[in-house]
């Protein structure tokens, strides 16, 4: 598409033994947001992340046409900063989060923009890592979306048994031979703080001070929920505003859809001003 931009991957992919950290992405239209209104609440986010970034990514490093099985390819952290970059693209660059005082149960809020939230490229960077763990020399990958996707499908808030599981996708060696439950046991909770230093874009974590009782608060920010979440708000109006401009300007309902909500609301704002004209020239 004319207005797919080009973003860098703080990780990226290889494509035939290269490092590619250069994707081509655009934003969100009617029609993907007609898509995800159908499925935010029902389907596990990690799926409707696979969703969104195949539709909105016209390339990813290479030549080969991008589908959800290259999405669910992908590590956690590139995943994470698309999805920031398509919200950016899409609602804007400036957000506001609301987070939850454990302490006191208050609710504070963080004014931050996309930019705050992405890393820049990763330095160290491989296809697997190789590193001693724990008395153990342990070959593994990254998290992948894929990861994500079995997690969700398999649990539901049992994060002990979600962090053993990733840790026994991941691994793919220990000690030369292939990994046992004793080395999974062994080397899982150093790994996963490996993991974390490695792919940082993978979580985002907001730090604040409690408005009422003072307390440090943590939060972690998804971008799939946060963005799944503005979708479902600010196209909520969505077939109101295709009936609206059909009715107007007389244009098919895939026309329409196909405009982001940016170029809708000016139409529409349009529309609204030559309503107010009307109404002011039938004044007696």
């Amino acid at each position: 598409m004319d207005d797919a931009i080009r973003v860098t991957l703080p990780g990226g992919r290889w494509v035939d033994r290269r490092r590619v950290t250069e994707a081509w992405l655009r934003p969100l239209v009617g029609a993907d947001d007609a898509v995800l209104l159908d499925e935010v609440g029902r389907t596990p986010r990690p799926i409707l992340a696979t969703t969104i970034l195949t539709r909105c990514l016209t390339r990813c490093g290479g030549p080969e046409p991008v589908d959800q099985q290259m999405m669910r390819s992908l590590t956690v952290g590139d995943r994470e900063a698309l999805l920031w970059q398509v919200r950016r693209l899409s609602i804007g660059d400036r957000l506001d989060a609301t987070v939850t005082c454990a302490d006191c149960g208050e609710k504070a809020s963080i004014e931050l923009t996309v930019n705050d939230l992405l890393h820049g490229t990763y330095g160290n960077w491989a296809p697997t890592f190789t590193e001693h763990i724990a008395g153990h020399r342990v070959e593994f990958r990254l998290p992948v979306g894929g990861d994500q996707e079995r997690l969700s499908e398999r649990h539901a808030a049992d994060v002990d048994t979600t962090v053993n599981d990733l840790i026994a996708w991941c691994v793919i060696v220990v000690d030369g031979q292939s990994p046992t439950p004793g080395h999974l046991a062994a080397t899982g909770g150093e790994l996963a703080e490996r993991m974390a230093v490695l792919d940082p874009q993978a979580e985002t974590l907001l730090d604040t001070t409690c408005p009422a009782c003072g307390a440090t608060i943590t939060a972690t920010l998804d971008a799939s929920a946060f963005l799944c979440e503005e979708i479902a708000q600010r196209s909520r109006y969505l077939f109101s505003e295709v009936h609206v401009l059909a009715s107007t300007y007389h244009w098919s309902e895939r026309d329409i859809l196909a405009m982001t909500a940016d170029r809708r609301h000016r139409y529409l704002d349009l529309i609204d001003e030559a309503r107010v004209q009307e109404r002011i020239g039938d004044r007696p």
